[in-house]
């Protein structure tokens, strides 16, 4: 495709000039509307405003009177158009010139790729293709994805290709990958919020197998919630496997497919990390809001069967202060111990004042109410964690690249990387302690930070990330990238038989892989002996 160019009063493609307003003759374009335009054998999206933008048809390039650019707006108008139920929104215009001085006539055009969304594409990448890149090639930035050169001789880095543009699988250990991925992996669009900027599906999401639900919750700050508002906790309507087959089927909807979990309580504030609590219950790192409601571990009932949830609260401070910010949760597979993270994105947020307390590790022992500080020198902004299947490593995202507007200077800079630290554990009388040592790094992130991390029951570890979910062996060789182009995955929970569901923001995706793909049994943690009762 030849370049699309800067030019005064219009815009050229292949030598051929022609102004917005001739181009778009015929079609009464209001601020802010799309629509298709053909200029000779080519098509774009046009956007009259702000500004006059251009992309191409497969959304790999846009174009603006000012330059060149490619943005996250040019992959919304794109996705969008192929939604039926926004298609409407739009004006649908395509051109065909029949001479060289005559101007295009529109012609009504069919949607882009109306339909179910699924992707199946995988993509080898040689690492070492990626050692090299010429001179003249300009540094990627913080929070632009990576995807790899195509096999036809493009330079590795952000290309302007078409898979940049579009979810698909990058396999950097071509034995071990594919045996994850299995022979017919798929990337399916479970869901996606009529409102792009309502962040509906950021954290917590659990799995209940009994059920085969799956909770999560929206994003605390930026999900419609702030000092005055709580975040929202959410559930599909319908069990996981039914909801992929009306997906797979078009069918699934945010209306019909999504509904609000009644957590009316203020135990459980700006809800941000999840995970099992035994079968049946959730267990939320709550951050809190105000200077009246703490942050805590919370246990919650489930909905099931129409039933309003019940809370009961483990922890909401030390020794009368007040956590930061509780940010994500896991339980000890061996010892039943729930370790969490306790940040500041609460204060950064501006829905909590400081507490008197760094950013840290804790374990807490339901059964004794005991609380203990874990070693974190080193680690800036302790933020997702989990075990290995065996309890004997824990993982930790260090995610000081995002530490608020004020620290922006030093976002390339700051750490985004995943720790591991071994778990020592000992006995001291009829009280069990745990403690971390051998910090060392695990893994680089590609794009922005890790958020959410897991591990599946080979012990193999996946983050979400800046640009999808990254997966690595357990001693650190990086496998797969699920690459989510559209917001990445802040977070992502095994669902069995090779699924994941990962979270993006404004929407919420399916990940198929080999069946023996599996979470390390969360819905059996603690061990039935070693949990706290509810009613207790």
């Amino acid at each position: 495709m030849a370049p699309i160019k800067k030019q005064q009063g219009g815009v050229s493609q292949g030598g051929r000039s022609t102004t917005l307003k001739a181009a778009l003759s015929g079609a009464a374009v209001a601020a802010g509307a799309i629509a298709v335009l053909g200029v000779g054998a080519k098509q774009f999206i046009v956007s009259s405003d702000p500004g006059t933008r251009m992309l191409s048809g497969d959304g790999s390039l846009l174009a603006t009177v000012s330059g060149l650019f490619r943005s996250s707006a040019a992959r919304e108008a794109l996705e969008d158009l192929s939604q039926p139920a926004h298609w409407v929104r739009y004006l649908p215009v395509s051109t065909h010139p029949t001479s060289k001085n005559e101007e295009p006539v529109p012609q009504p055009v069919k949607p882009l790729g109306a339909g179910p969304h699924v992707y199946t594409h995988v993509h080898h990448v040689d690492p070492r293709d990626l050692a090299y890149i010429p001179p003249g090639t300009k540094s990627r930035k913080f929070s632009e994805a990576f995807v790899p050169h195509d096999g036809a001789g493009r330079q590795a880095g952000n290309v302007t290709i078409p898979a940049a543009e579009q979810t698909h699988f990058q396999v950097y250990d071509r034995k071990r990958g594919d045996s994850l991925l299995g022979g017919k992996p798929r990337i399916t669009l479970l869901a996606k919020s009529p409102n792009t900027s309502y962040h509906f599906a950021h954290e917590a999401p659990v799995w209940l197998p009994g059920s085969d639900s799956i909770y999560w919750c929206s994003n605390a700050g930026a999900g419609g919630s702030d000092l005055h508002r709580n975040n929202v906790v959410y559930k599909f309507r319908h069990s996981l496997s039914k909801t992929a087959v009306r997906a797979s089927r078009g069918q699934a909807s945010y209306k019909e497919d999504i509904e609000e979990v009644p957590i009316d309580s203020p135990e459980v504030q700006m809800t941000n990390g999840g995970t099992n609590y035994g079968p049946n219950l959730l267990l939320f790192a709550n951050q809190g809001r105000g200077p009246s409601m703490p942050g805590g571990l919370t246990l919650v009932t489930t909905p099931e069967g129409g039933k309003k949830p019940r809370v009961k609260t483990l922890v909401n401070n030390v020794r009368s202060k007040h956590f930061n910010a509780p940010n994500d949760v896991v339980v000890h597979p061996t010892t039943g111990q729930i370790f969490f993270t306790d940040a500041l994105y609460a204060q950064l947020q501006h829905f909590k004042d400081k507490a008197d307390l760094p950013t840290m590790l804790w374990a807490f022992d339901p059964p004794s109410g005991r609380l203990a500080p874990l070693e974190t020198n080193g680690v800036d902004m302790p933020n997702g964690l989990c075990f290995d299947p065996e309890g004997k490593k824990l993982y930790v995202t260090d995610t000081a690249a995002v530490f608020g507007a004020r620290y922006a200077a030093r976002a390339d800079v700051a750490h985004r990387v995943i720790y591991v630290f071994d778990v020592v554990t000992e006995e001291d009388g009829d009280v069990t302690r745990h403690f971390l040592a051998n910090r060392r790094v695990f893994a680089h992130v590609d794009t922005g930070i890790a958020d959410g991390i897991k591990t599946d029951d080979a012990g193999n570890v996946y983050a979400g990330t800046g640009d999808g979910i990254d997966v690595w062996s357990s001693k650190g060789t990086h496998l797969v990238k699920i690459f989510l182009p559209w917001g990445g995955a802040p977070n992502f929970v095994l669902a069995g038989k090779g699924r994941i569901v990962a979270l993006s923001d404004v929407r919420i995706w399916l990940i198929e892989m080999d069946e023996e793909v599996r979470d390390p049994g969360l819905a059996q943690r603690p061990a039935k002996a070693m949990r706290v009762a509810f009613d207790d």
